[in-house]
């Protein structure tokens, strides 16, 4: 009996058909060894891509053996699959596809739990609501949940806080959580108050700190804030926002972006200062050069325990916050690693150049002519990059600070083309007899526009 297979290569669309008879060809006899696709492929070399016959060429020889992993003893089999499902959401849907074995063990208690469940767009959200409806089993290993969605319009985003609430007051075993700052007061004046575990959450910086802190308005969002060991802000936080001292908050950053002003946001941090068991704070940053060496003199003269972390281009939040569940120290260790590294001046564009030298900047070299030394404009300038455009709403700005351009909506770019190494998932109802078991269809992206997730071939 022949076996035969299909392989694709994602990324060029290219096929490679292979079988054992032609890896047995050469043991056999010509004339009793038939001409297979792969024969006639291997005969017209433009046909087949070169990168991909050589990445498959083990399979093609007659002593390749796969890792007889189905053999290895569960005890062997649950470490290894846990570390690759925590890895990256894409692994973890990729094993669900693999085979039933795998995809029964990976669906153990013990392995859901250290997924983290990534929900950025409004769609996401309400599929992600009818899932833990329709499998309520699946609530309590849910131990990470980010609910942000940065690329809504304000009609969306406004629509989603109910739904984002829904899922988190059903998700009580949260351990590192990501929501919009509406979302906060419902969620802490609810009794009794159940999210007791929850000490890592994430959310952009226009909160009225007086009024979820304050027991008449909301029941429990002093007991929630004062469980909180790790605080991460999105966006420049307000100069009028006084953060409150909270007894057992270690670290706290905040994503500034590309705002340049952290002097007049002191005041912010003066109560925040005096929780008693504050060790870092963390101020990354787009600035580059002289920017951010001023900005790292500015945020040492407030207070030894700050320091200013270069956020790299590939860096975007959903993934280190991924990580930070992962990785609890990861990030906290490289900022203090980095406390007196600055990243070295970014080269000078075309245009500037080319003055200083008496030549006149050419139209193929736009992508290059931001203006660096204008201190209103931001430096990304590469035609390529999709900046997003989400800024605090008038709902959001409770303090009557203008935050348009504080925002760091940078970090949380959308990639042009959804693939499975993508954070996120897409638990996505494909029909009215949808089910996570559904290979296909369960764990396929489907957005409305259209974009799908490639899923091995069967």
């Amino acid at each position: 009996m022949v076996h035969e297979g299909v392989y694709s290569n994602p990324g060029r669309g290219h096929k490679l058909v292979f079988s054992l008879s032609h890896a047995l060809g050469q043991l056999l006899d010509p004339e009793d060894h038939p001409p297979t696709l792969a024969d006639k492929l291997d005969s017209d070399p433009a046909a087949l891509d070169h990168t991909v016959r050589r990445k498959f060429s083990h399979l093609l020889d007659s002593s390749y053996r796969p890792f007889p992993f189905a053999d290895l003893p569960v005890e062997l089999a649950l470490p290894i699959l846990s570390y690759a499902t925590g890895c990256s959401q894409g692994t973890y849907r990729s094993l669900l596809l693999t085979n039933k074995g795998i995809c029964d063990l990976i669906r153990a208690e013990k392995m859901l739990c250290g997924v983290s469940v990534i929900l950025s767009t409004p769609w996401q959200l309400e599929a992600f609501e009818w899932y833990l409806q329709t499998r309520p089993e699946a609530i309590p290993q849910i131990h990470a949940l980010w609910t942000i969605c940065p690329f809504s319009s304000e009609r969306e985003t406004r629509a989603s806080i109910p739904v984002s609430t829904s899922i988190i007051q059903m998700c009580t075993n949260i351990h590192s959580l990501a929501c919009h700052s509406r979302v906060l007061p419902s969620l802490v004046d609810i009794s009794p108050f159940q999210h007791t575990r929850c000490v890592d959450l994430t959310t952009d910086s226009a909160m009225s700190w007086y009024a979820i802190m304050d027991a008449h308005s909301c029941t429990h969002g002093a007991e929630f804030f004062h469980q909180i060991q790790r605080l991460h802000f999105l966006g420049a936080v307000s100069p009028y926002s006084d953060m409150p001292a909270l007894n057992n908050l270690t670290r706290m950053s905040v994503a500034m972006g590309s705002a340049r002003n952290v002097v007049s946001e002191s005041r912010s941090f003066r109560s925040v200062l005096k929780s008693p068991k504050l060790q870092q704070v963390v101020i990354t940053t787009r600035l580059t050069g002289d920017e951010q060496e001023f900005l790292a003199e500015d945020v040492h003269s407030i207070d030894p325990r700050f320091s200013v972390l270069y956020r790299r281009r590939r860096w975007r939040e959903p993934n280190l916050w991924h990580e930070s569940f992962q990785d609890p120290d990861r990030f906290w260790n490289q900022a203090t690693a980095e406390k007196h590294v600055l990243d070295p001046a970014r080269k000078r564009p075309v245009r500037e150049r080319n003055q200083q030298w008496g030549h006149p900047a050419s139209d193929t070299e736009s992508d290059e002519l931001a203006d660096w030394s204008n201190p209103d404009q931001d430096w990304a300038a590469d035609p390529n990059d999709d900046w997003a455009t989400w800024v605090p709403t008038p709902e959001d700005n409770t303090t009557g600070v203008d935050l348009t351009n504080e925002l760091d909506t940078e970090s949380l770019q959308e990639e042009e083309e959804l693939t499975p190494e993508s954070e996120g998932l897409g638990w996505t109802p494909d029909g009215p007899d949808w089910t996570p078991e559904s290979a296909q269809a369960g764990f396929s992206w489907r957005p409305e526009s259209g974009k799908t997730w490639r899923t091995p071939e069967s």
